[in-house]
């Protein structure tokens, strides 16, 4: 019986969240290709990459590039744009 009501229960939020995680996925798509922008946009403005040595010197932003490889938007856009107009860069339109 336990079970029955924790799988009703659980049956019940994943049809109510559904919607919610369709509307941000679309959303999500948008930021990735942002943020895989402004990634791209950084590499070649700092004139490195991952496989050069010596690696980059900016820890932060190598994080964040790896975050967008990753699909973590959310959390690298912030820093790239940061680090992009920092140094006097214009920011490609979203």
């Amino acid at each position: 019986m336990v079970y029955a009501l924790g799988g009703a229960a659980l049956g019940f939020f994943v049809l109510t969240m559904l919607p919610h995680a369709a509307g941000a996925q679309t959303a999500s798509q948008e930021d990735l290709r942002y943020c895989k922008a402004l990634s791209e946009m950084y590499v070649r403005y700092t004139g490195s990459s991952e496989f050069e040595r010596p690696p980059r010197r900016d820890v932060t932003a190598d994080e964040a590039v790896a975050r967008c490889k990753a699909g973590d938007a959310g959390r690298a856009i912030p820093i790239l744009e940061r680090k992009l107009t920092g140094n006097g860069l214009t920011l490609p339109s979203r």
